[in-house]
């Protein structure tokens, strides 16, 4: 019996090692100065336990004040930090000229994140190899003004963090649905495993020049530097001696998304078809995220009824509910998979067919292109392209966070 009740003790020891540690700020470490010649305010907090991504909010009278009116705060926030004593800078100024704070009119609130579900915007730096990522709660919280800033559409990469551990949805279209295709868009269920963070804009020219040192060959016309990137093959993006899905996540050492690797320090690839349909739908079931009313497309999309012969500025038209643009029109996006072989059957966490046999040895496109009209731009629309052919792309990031 004793050994027995010896060996239950060291069980329930093994166990609760297992189990991660929580990070928290530590009660009352949190300090808020402000200098009264500077206006500069200096934030202190103690992070315990484990790494975290640190977030804060400032409020007076107990409501915040709005993420957009301290988006200039630097030093340890917005990114990930290790245990210990940590300070952060705020400059009023920047957004309330000459502001001064009294006692007792303001606080502030310093929140950690577990690592593993962190805040739910990540932008990356592609302006210097390995530079610090750094994660936001909202894109009212972006430096610089947010996302109408065109630093998002070419110095940065902002990223999105979909919901989808978890989630088990209808993939595909009824057969009700006008310009259904049926071999490729069989409704079926599927159940997503992991979270993901996918790119708000597709890739832009100034982005993929910035990254690649190019712009793809050919005659595509771009609006400005801020269109979307069309033209690029899939075969250049991963690689021509890669096979997804036999060879998984793996690049080609030449291949465009190499290079973005080795700029990020991420494993950055294509989504999967599943992917890209669950982050498009964003809850929805309807033919497009924003209902079925098809004259509302172009609010969304460029598509044929305003396509001026370019590939247009990202981030014009409206967001979709997980707030990701250009999903609709503008220019079809690579996805991993194959095209082919889809089944009624529920599948978990799909990544398409081994192979091309199935479909004349083509990848799956998604999203519409700027000629395109309601048929095209469709949440379950697959358009099959061989692997050489030219399309857009939008990134996917696993959700592992980088110092």
């Amino acid at each position: 019996m004793k050994t027995k009740t010896y060996l239950s003790l060291l069980a329930a020891f093994a166990a609760s090692a297992l189990v991660a540690a929580t990070p928290v700020i530590k009660a009352d470490s949190v300090t808020f100065s402000q200098n009264t010649t500077t206006r500069l305010v200096t934030i202190g907090y103690t992070l315990e336990e484990t790494d975290a991504v640190v977030t804060v909010d400032v409020l007076t009278n107990g409501v915040s004040i709005g993420a957009e009116n301290f988006a200039n705060i630097d030093g340890d926030v917005n990114r990930r930090v290790v245990p210990g004593d940590h300070l952060i800078v705020w400059h009023p100024r920047a957004s309330w000229p000459d502001h001064v704070f009294t006692n007792n009119e303001v606080s502030v609130e310093v929140r950690a994140w577990d690592v593993t579900i962190p805040p739910d915007y990540m932008v990356v730096d592609l302006t210097a190899t390995n530079a610090p990522v750094r994660y936001y709660v909202s894109t009212n919280a972006l430096p610089a003004g947010g996302l109408t800033n065109d630093i998002y559409r070419s110095r940065k990469l902002v990223m999105r963090r979909i919901p989808a551990s978890g989630n088990v949805w209808t993939m595909g279209s009824p057969e009700s649905e006008k310009g259904r295709v049926a071999t490729r868009e069989i409704q079926h269920l599927v159940t997503m495993t992991n979270d993901y963070f996918l790119g708000v804009f597709p890739v832009t020219l100034a982005q993929h020049q910035r990254v690649i040192g190019s712009r793809p060959s050919g005659t595509t016309v771009y609006e400005n530097e801020y269109s979307q990137l069309y033209g690029e093959s899939y075969e250049n993006l991963r690689g021509a001696s890669v096979n997804w899905p036999s060879t998984g996540h793996a690049v080609g050492d030449m291949s465009h998304l190499k290079k973005w690797r080795d700029l990020t320090g991420l494993d950055l690839d294509l989504p999967t078809s599943a992917q890209w349909e669950f982050a498009c739908r964003a809850g929805t079931s309807t033919i497009f995220f924003f209902g079925t009313e098809t004259n509302k497309l172009a609010n969304y999309a460029w598509c044929k009824e305003n396509y001026n012969g370019q590939q247009r500025c990202v981030g014009v038209k409206l967001p979709n509910p997980f707030g990701l643009y250009d999903l609709y029109g503008n220019g079809w996006e690579w996805c991993l998979d194959w095209t082919g072989g889809i089944s009624s059957d529920p599948v978990v966490e799909p990544v398409g067919p081994e192979d091309g046999s199935l479909d004349q040895n083509r990848r799956v496109g998604r999203g519409g292109n700027n000629g395109g009209g309601p048929d095209s731009c469709r949440s379950a629309k697959v358009n099959p392209q061989p692997p050489t052919g030219g399309y857009g792309y939008r990134l996917l990031c696993p959700p592992t966070l980088k110092w």
